[in-house]
């Protein structure tokens, strides 16, 4: 069990819920809440977490030392943690410009909305890694997301080192610097070592050889680029490149949708330094660039007048090179050929713009010597130096006033310069690098920008009549790429006749349809102009209908009326679109009754609101006609209230009802025509006898039926009331039944008594409604068992049973019982408290010393009847004064026998706490000599015990003349036979038979002289009540408990012995004692 919660704790299973620690402490020390201390436990490995939650934090945790995660995977199960933060913005992790922040050696860690600033990485290889500045990994897996690392310091990596297997997303690194040498690196200002950038920036970093912002050596791998940005990037004057990416190794490098701007090397690449063994032919590489969608600008290699190579501006192409919808312009190389790519492997450019960059000799934008080069079509590029054979007439497209990338302007033969679309590698290109899409199947625009065009729009076609107000709208025209939509003309183009246009060089115009006596389509054009002169157009059609307009019939707001209201309908706010004068005809087309309307071929007919009951819902209808006989119809509600009508009382259905129930009347079922709310009032009218109404003014009232010695009718009468004063009145009849009652029983009052006491129980309080004869039976339910003398009586009565310290509870029922067989049962308590009894002395058997004898008195079989503990007082009454009795107050004092024969006499007074007492004697002899005397047994008291009780015979009573030790020896002589245990002890035991039967037993004691003596008792076994104690009445000495001792020891053969052997000694000593 313990291996395998081990198991559970160190393993992760599948399906185990995360276990997510929050980080609650800004602090570095490593306790609780701090971030330090639940990334300890995470490495630990025993405790699980899986998610540390940092997203209650803000502000800085200041670093010590470098936070290491090292979490190695057990087996083939990787162990995974995520680091989440409040976002990039709100929580930075500082290394005080004194050490690094972040140290990763294994598991699989995910780090997110955090910023990671001021690492540095050691200087010296005896204090660890000098890579990564502020985040160091070399573990398994590291993801970085939506984060910021800045500020970073190494040898190499000087924000993030890392390998093949780390993925940034959303993530800027900048302002990080590498100092590192030949010797120990100088790469990656920004990162050393990734696999995935995924919409990053990376931002003024420098290095001291290679990859000013970002740098991949890992051989035989292939890195990505997806939608990021490298700007303002540098590696210094000398032998370096990459000032924005250098590549080394054999391996791969895809850059897509990205923009690499600002970025210079010593030597090699401004943009890119690319660095592989050189394939002879495309088709054999060792190493390969991919670019797509991708813009380089600005960029340089070397400085002016530095001696030296200072190739390639843009791209050092050492391996195969492939670009495509790529922007490759405004690039420079200070001392050599190449302003734009400098190639030592194969190269394919394909509808991509290279053009417009300079270098201090020809070829400006590409080295076309040495390695193959291929130049597709599609391209925007010189075959020849000198970049002015192919402007390709760009302009900066500008993101927050940041330069993000250059468009074509609109006579560039960039637009539309391209072949297709279609991937050389295998690759479909649907979208540029702003994600705008590219067209499909047609030429599509060179570089990395598909050029938008505007986009004019006059509108859907429409039909209007004549003398309405036509807007045209080209609000939803669009200005493409060129910034915004400068100027709107709005001109008619076709249809008569000419309207005159408002707003015409507006993006809406207005004009009012002229009349015309057909049918006539006006047409309208919409020219738009953009920013820089580039226009669209669009144009709309407009049918104006030359049929009239019907007129509109108004029949006024629906109306609520009183009944016997005069009523005036309204038709006035009719009108014509034609101006043409109107006739009106009224008609009331629902709602009854009928009402006759006067002046129905008027505006303003009139008539009088029916009275009805009920109300009623009429409607009218009103047609209005032009002198063209064209009409048209509206409606009209009007709601007529009800006349007054006097409420409908409905006191319910007559009921029957038994005496003793709960009668409910229901008027509910009353009714008011006119919907009013109701007063309710109800009274009894007849029948008695007179009872009381709860909710007499309810809807729902309700009493107790009476008790009745005959079936009575009782009637109530219920008045309903409206607001308006009307009212009415019903009755109903409630027939109550005489009932049959059970009687009442009564066990009077609770009861506290005496042991030993007579005891009358009194049920002559019982009653019975119907005044029938009754019969009583008692019944004892709990407590000592008694015997009930008149059971079936009203007042039985039992003698109060002795009880222990602490008195006893009884527990009576009695059932009384009518002459029809209806019964009721009431309970009563007897509470009988103990008889105080005085103690009985027993000051032990007469005995026979000699003298000089140390003689001990024995008082302990002395017993007092309540178990209280007891005093003793021993004196001498009888014979020679003895001098000193040693503990006279004790069960057991002492004395040395008189030097001369006699007989001493000692009485034994013992006193309870309540100051009760009794005596007893004993005698003692002494003699010249010893004298043998037979022991004396004593077997205990008979006694009686339930069924299935330990019983425990006593024989500790006994005693000897002499003082010697005694032999027990018990045996059954009467009774079924039992088990005895312990039969050769003074106190054995068994367990009563579940038979109730009198079981005798005899005790043989002897002594070690071989006397003997005999006793019997008696123990009687009873049915057990179920609350018995055990058996037995307790107490030691003669009275012989019956409770078992489970701690005294038992081993009868050893301890007869023993006993044997002391007697046997005692005697050689007397003997020597008498001798001498």
């Amino acid at each position: 069990m313990s291996l395998l919660l081990l198991v559970l704790m160190v393993c992760p299973c599948p399906g185990m819920a995360e276990e997510t620690w929050t980080v609650s402490d800004l602090g570095d020390e490593n306790k609780p809440n701090t971030l330090r201390y639940i990334i300890n436990i995470a490495n630990e490995g025993v405790l699980d977490v899986d998610v540390i939650d940092l997203t209650h934090l803000s502000g800085t945790i200041l670093l010590w030392s470098p936070l290491v995660i090292n979490m190695p995977s057990p087996g083939t199960i990787k162990r995974k943690l995520t680091i989440i933060g409040p976002g990039a913005d709100v929580l930075a992790i500082d290394g005080r410009n004194l050490v690094r922040c972040l140290e990763v050696l294994a598991g699989e860690i995910t780090i997110r909305g955090l910023t990671v600033r001021n690492g540095r990485a050691p200087t010296d290889p005896a204090l660890g890694s000098l890579y990564g500045g502020c985040i160091s990994f070399s573990g398994n897996y590291l993801t970085l997301e939506d984060c910021i690392v800045e500020n970073g310091t190494a040898m190499s990596g000087g924000c993030i080192a890392g390998f093949n297997n780390l993925t940034l997303r959303r993530t800027t690194v900048r302002n990080g610097v590498v100092e590192g040498t030949a010797s120990y690196g100088g790469r990656g200002g920004g990162i050393s070592g990734f696999g995935l950038m995924e919409d990053c920036t990376v931002i003024g970093c420098r290095a001291n050889r290679y990859g000013g912002g970002v740098f991949h050596g890992t051989a035989n791998t292939t890195a990505s680029i997806i939608r990021s940005t490298i700007v303002d990037c540098h590696v210094p004057p000398g032998d370096t490149g990459g000032g924005g990416i250098a590549k080394t190794d054999e391996g791969g490098l895809q850059i897509r949708d990205s923009l690499i701007r600002g970025c210079s090397a010593g030597r090699y690449g401004g943009g890119i330094y690319f660095k592989g063994t050189p394939p002879t032919s495309y088709g054999t590489p060792t190493a390969h660039l991919e670019l797509i969608n991708c813009t380089l600008t600005d960029n340089s290699a070397g400085t002016e007048g530095e001696s030296g190579f200072s190739n390639a501006g843009a791209i050092y192409a050492h391996g195969r090179t492939y670009a495509d919808f790529c922007t490759i312009t405004r690039n420079s190389a200070a001392d050599k050929v190449g302003g734009g790519v400098f190639r030592e492997g194969p190269v394919v450019f394909k509808n991509s713009i290279l053009s417009g960059n300079t270098a201090s000799a020809a070829p400006y934008d590409y080295d076309d010597s040495g390695a193959v080069m291929e130049i597709f079509g599609g391209n925007v590029a010189p075959h020849a130096g000198g970049g002015a054979l192919a402007d390709p007439m760009l302009r900066e497209v500008l993101a927050g006033g940041a330069t993000v990338g250059y468009l074509p302007e609109q006579d560039s033969p960039a637009l539309d310069g391209a072949m297709d679309c279609s991937g050389f590698v295998g690759d479909t290109i649907t979208t540029d690098a702003r994600g705008k899409t590219r067209p499909q199947g047609v030429e599509c625009d060179a570089g990395a920008f598909e050029f938008q065009l505007p986009v004019a729009d006059a509108g859907a076609d429409r039909s209007v009549h004549k003398w309405d107000d036509v807007l045209l709208d080209g609000a939803t025209s669009t200005p493409g790429e060129d910034g915004a939509i400068t100027s709107w003309q709005w001109t008619q183009t076709g249809g008569s006749p000419s309207v005159t246009l408002n707003g015409a060089d507006t993006e809406l115009a207005v004009f009012e349809a002229p009349e015309v006596s057909l049918n006539e389509i006006l047409t309208f054009r919409l020219t738009v102009t953009t920013t820089h002169g580039y226009t669209a157009e669009d144009t709309v059609a407009v049918t104006v209908i030359s049929t009239p307009k019907p007129p509109v019939a108004n029949a006024g707001p629906d109306q609520n009326v009183a009944a016997g209201a005069s009523v005036t309908l309204d038709g006035s706010a009719s009108s014509d679109p034609n101006g043409d004068s109107l006739t009106y005809s009224w008609t009331q087309t629902g709602g009854t009754p009928a009402v006759t309307l006067t002046g129905a071929n008027t505006k303003q007919p009139t008539f009088t609101a029916p009275s009805t009951s009920h109300g009623a819902t009429l409607v009218f209808r009103l047609t209005v006609k032009d002198i063209t006989l064209m009409t048209h119809t509206d409606t009209v509600t009007v709601n007529v209230s009800p006349a007054p009508v006097s409420p409908v009382a409905n006191a319910g259905p007559d009921q029957n009802a038994a005496a003793g129930v709960t009668v409910t009347l229901n008027g509910s079922a009353s009714t008011d025509l006119n919907g009013d709310s109701l007063i309710y009032s109800w009274t009894q009218t007849g029948g008695t006898p007179t009872v009381t109404l709860t909710g007499a003014n309810t809807a729902q009232p309700y009493f107790t039926a009476p008790s009745v010695m005959l079936n009575t009718v009782l009637v109530f009468s219920l008045t309903v009331t409206d607001p308006g004063g009307l009212s009415s009145t019903d009755t109903v009849a409630i027939t109550v039944a005489h009932v049959e009652s059970a009687p009442v029983a009564n066990a009077g009052a609770d009861q506290s008594v005496a042991a030993g006491a007579t005891v009358t129980l009194d049920g002559s309080a019982s009653s019975d409604a119907n005044g029938d004869t009754l019969t009583y039976s008692w019944l004892q339910t709990g407590g000592t068992s008694v015997s009930l003398t008149g059971a079936n009586t009203a007042r039985p009565s039992f003698i109060a049973p002795s009880v222990s310290l602490g008195g006893a509870t009884l527990f009576f029922t009695l059932t009384v019982t009518d002459t029809g067989g209806l019964s009721h049962s009431d309970t009563v308590t007897v509470n009988v408290a103990r008889t105080e009894m005085p103690p009985v002395a027993n000051a032990g058997g007469d005995r026979a010393v000699v003298v000089g004898d140390d003689v001990t008195l024995d008082g302990r079989a002395s017993s007092d009847a309540n178990g209280d503990s007891l005093t003793y007082s021993w004196t001498q009454t009888g014979g020679t004064s003895i001098g000193l009795l040693t503990d006279a107050d004790t069960a057991q004092p002492s004395f040395i026998a008189p030097a001369l024969a006699t007989t001493l006499t000692f009485t034994l007074t013992v006193t309870d706490p309540g100051g009760l007492w009794s005596s007893d004697t004993v005698n003692v002899v002494v003699n010249p000599t010893y004298v043998a005397y037979p022991p004396v047994a004593n077997a205990g008291a008979d006694r009686s015990v339930a069924t299935g009780a330990t019983v425990a015979l006593d024989g500790r009573a006994s005693s000897d003349p002499n003082g010697d030790a005694l032999i027990y020896s018990w045996a059954q002589i009467g009774g079924t036979g039992v088990s005895l245990t312990g039969a050769n002890t003074a106190q054995p035991r068994f367990t009563a038979p579940d038979q109730a039967i009198t079981l005798t037993f005899t005790l043989t004691v002897r002594d070690p002289g071989g006397l003997t003596d005999s006793d019997t008792v008696t123990v009687t076994v009873t049915e057990s009540t179920g609350d018995g104690d055990g058996g037995g009445s307790g107490g030691g000495g003669g009275g012989g408990g019956c409770a078992f001792d489970p701690s005294a020891g038992y081993d009868p053969l050893g301890l007869e012995w023993l006993l044997l052997l002391a007697a046997m000694l005692l005697v050689r000593l007397r003997r020597l004692r008498r001798a001498s």
